[in-house]
């Protein structure tokens, strides 16, 4: 509210300094291993397809499409993800082992790693935009509406991971997609009624399903790889979160303006922000918002459902934690 917009990113400057010094003076030896490399040639060629697969998702949105992009993001993903996926065959040790997704356990905690932060990201972007531009509050109090869902997660992430030797995974994962569905369902609920307090109820259920699927999906990553592979599964979940959090931003944030486009007046359809700059627009541009975050939210909710449905599948032994812990 009171410094240049970015000086929010400073914040992380102490975070990291401590982090630094912390790890310096208290962290064991570093042991690397001379045989094994980094390979920048497959994380080149990996960051050749995102690039392409975000392209696609943001140039299908905007009207007329530029056939011309569309070709060269279609050839970068294809291009790319073959270029990578031949690279691995041919390294003694690949960034990547896909034989690694024949274990179900280990594919149920990638997708819920990433489709968690899916929903989570792409509500709490819209939702700071929504309460900041539409209703006029300050980045702090939307930041407080928005803190409704990650303050939720804790104890359910906590209550995760007491609860995964006793019920297993299945409950806890798709029934986590579960209640993020019922959660978005609740949200759209709210923009109809115009209620504040079902609103921040939708959030902290979505937080609170989110929190019980991430508690438990990075021990479904981690403890369901073998021991050789720990490394690249530690990786993958990492790659899973930012993948679900760039998925996000680029799928819900192109819809957020695609659905707009659809219900604002001519006018103003190209931008949210020049609508709510014109007052005699003002009702119809916010009107219009509202549309298309509702839409937002129904492809949320149907996301969140299918998952839980898939999850559910891959995971119908329901194993535990101490399934595999002797492996």
């Amino acid at each position: 509210e009171h410094f240049w917009w970015g000086s929010v990113f400073l914040i992380n400057l102490p975070v990291v300094i401590i982090a630094v010094i912390g790890t310096t003076t208290i962290a064991p030896p570093n042991a690397p291993n001379p045989e094994r490399q980094w390979d920048f040639l497959s994380s080149f060629w990996a960051m050749v397809a995102m690039m392409g697969l975000v392209m696609i998702i943001k140039e299908a949105t905007h009207s007329p499409i530029d056939l011309g992009i569309i070709g060269g993001a279609t050839a970068a993903l294809i291009g790319g993800g073959w270029l990578f996926a031949r690279r691995q065959r041919f390294l003694t040790e690949p960034l990547l082992v896909l034989t690694v997704f024949q274990n179900k356990v280990f594919t149920a905690g990638v997708l819920s790693a990433g489709f968690a932060m899916f929903a989570l990201s792409g509500t709490e972007l819209l939702t700071t935009q929504r309460f900041q531009l539409g209703e006029g509050f300050t980045p702090l109090a939307a930041g407080l509406v928005t803190a409704a869902g990650a303050i939720a997660a804790i104890p359910t992430s906590v209550l995760g991971g007491i609860m995964l030797s006793r019920i297993g995974f299945r409950p806890l994962i798709s029934g986590g997609f579960a209640i993020i569905a019922a959660g978005a369902g609740l949200c759209m609920w709210a923009i109809g009624n115009d209620s504040l307090g079902l609103f921040i109820g939708s959030l902290i259920a979505a937080g609170a399903g989110a929190g019980l699927v991430m508690s438990v999906s990075s021990t479904a990553i981690i403890g369901s790889a073998h021991p050789r592979y720990s490394g690249m599964a530690s990786a993958m979940e990492e790659v899973s979160y930012e993948f679900g959090t760039l998925l996000s931003v680029a799928v819900l944030g192109s819809l957020m303006q695609l659905f707009y486009s659809w219900f604002a007046p001519a006018q103003v359809a190209d931008s949210f922000e020049s609508g709510l700059a014109n007052p005699q627009l003002f009702d119809a541009a916010y009107g219009a918002f509202n549309s298309g975050f509702t839409l937002v939210m129904l492809v949320v909710a149907a996301v969140s459902a299918t998952v839980a449905g898939i999850t559910a599948w891959l995971l119908h032994n329901n194993p535990k934690e101490t399934d595999y812990a002797h492996e």
